[in-house]
């Protein structure tokens, strides 16, 4: 008998992208391309909204506070 508990510890979560990510992002496909997910952008976050989501990509997270457009995490 296969305990349904442990098996979904292993089963694959569905992707639903309604991360919030950086305002000056194109195109979703960009920046999941481009990102080393190395956290140079949360530490830069002045106001500290960006943090870690799914699979290490930083999203904005504005239930802390608000974006002040200053671009230090571009």
């Amino acid at each position: 008998m296969v305990d349904l508990s442990r098996r979904r510890l292993f089963a694959r979560k569905t992707h639903t992208d309604d991360a919030v990510r950086l305002p000056w992002l194109a195109r979703p496909e960009q920046f999941t391309d481009g990102c080393t997910r190395c956290g140079k952008c949360i530490d830069a976050c002045e106001t500290k909204i960006i943090t870690k989501s799914d699979g290490g990509f930083p999203s904005v997270d504005f239930s802390i506070d608000e974006c002040t457009f200053c671009y230090q995490c571009a």
